[in-house]
Order: structure tokens, then sequence, then C-alpha cells
């Protein structure tokens, strides 16, 4: 069972890059037919295409994958339980400590009342690039909390660490695009700031809800986010 329960977490998010890769795969064709250049032209249709051969063989694993873990029961998911959905960030995130040098515990409160959750794709990624962000705020030790509980028309999802905060000058710049305080070791190249953008912007778009953070040099970061019941 636990065998299954790890098969089916990675199939899941090879699905969930489906998702993604057509995205820009459309995009791509887009910019063709909008540009005026035919050097642009040609080179977004030929982008498009390598995306699409790219998509193509994504879906001959996951049909292989499919068959190889649950051939009765072979379905692309359409939803999942907001409790099943927290099962595979949990199983997925421990994978990840447990391959880095951090001691890092990860606890999830008991949800006191589920919820089918349509859009799980989009709330798995608002979840696993908070959650791996709190990861990146731990230096060595340290504890990640993710507490769930719901008010009037909204569920409120809390993630806690007690990493190295943000500073408080920060703050009001952490969800620009672009913005980063991280830095690559060895050729001290900034990452680029996308997360915690294209974060804010699903919440905000796609459930209707709101983001807001708490932070403290040397205490730790809060991240809350209330989501629309509604719009799950």
């Amino acid at each position: 069972m636990l065998l299954q329960s790890h098969f089916k977490s990675e199939i899941y998010f090879l699905e969930k890059n489906i998702n993604t890769i057509e995205g820009i795969m459309k995009d791509a064709y887009q910019l063709h037919k909008l540009a005026k250049e035919d050097t642009v032209k040609n080179l977004s249709l030929e982008i498009s295409r390598n995306i699409h051969e790219v998509k193509k063989d994504y879906i001959r694993v996951i049909d292989g994958l499919h068959e190889l873990s649950n051939p009765e029961d072979y379905k692309k998911v359409d939803s999942l339980l907001l409790k099943d959905l927290l099962d595979i960030i949990l199983v997925n995130t421990r994978e990840y400590i447990d391959k880095s040098d951090k001691k890092i515990q990860i606890q999830f409160n008991n949800i006191k009342e589920d919820y089918r959750v349509h859009q799980h794709y989009h709330l798995m990624s608002i979840l696993r690039n908070l959650i791996n962000n709190s990861i990146e705020a731990i230096e060595s030790e340290g504890l990640i909390e993710v507490i769930i509980n719901q008010k009037s028309e909204n569920i409120i999802l809390t993630i806690k660490d007690n990493g190295q905060g943000i500073q408080k000058k920060n703050i009001d710049y952490i969800f620009n695009l672009g913005y980063s305080t991280k830095f690559k070791s060895g050729d001290g190249k900034s990452r680029r700031g996308m997360g915690l953008a294209i974060v804010k912007n699903l919440i905000e778009n796609k459930f209707n809800g709101s983001l807001e953070v708490k932070s403290e040099i040397d205490r730790g970061s809060v991240f809350i986010m209330a989501l629309s019941v509604n719009s799950l």
C-alpha cells in the first residue's frame, strides 16, 4: 500500500505537468499567430511543435504507469478530496526533505470537514510552492505546520515555519514578479522570483481568495490564505 501511494503520487505530478505543458504549447502557438516577423513566427511554431512532442511522450509514459499501478482503475483524476490532496503533498514533501541535509518535521492538523477540490492542480501548485519556501527558509533543523480551518464560506490554510524569516522592509515586495532575495550558491546569480507572485495570482483569480504574510527575522514566517469553498 505504501509503495502504491508513492507510485500514484509520482503519476499525479506527471499529470499535473501535462497541464503546464499544454498551456505553454498554446501560448507558443498564439505567439505564432500574433507575430509579424517571419523569424519569430517560424521559431514560435517550432517551439509549439516540439512541446507537442514532449506532451505526447508524457502521455505515453503516464498511460503505461497507470496500467502498471492499477489497470482496473485507469482514469484521469478530475477532482480530489482535500484530505487526499494533502496526503500526496505530505508524502512528496517528506521524500524531498529526506533527500536533503536538513532535519525538518512537517505536520498537518486534522481536517474537521473534507471538501472535494476540482482545481486540485492549482491548489497543489500553491501549497507546494509555499511549503518549499518554508523548507528553504530553514537552515538545518526546524518545523513546518500546515493548519486547515473553515471560516464562513472560506477555507483558511495556514503554513507556518520557524525559519530565518523575512526582513520587514522586504514584506511589501515579496509578491512582485521577479523579486527575490535568494541566490544560487557558487555563482552568485539571483534566482528568478516567480513563485510568490504566481501563488498570489492563483489564489485571487482561481479561488476568489486572499493571501497575507506575517514574519519576523529569526522567528519564522506565517502565510495565511483564504480560499472560497465555492471555488474549489
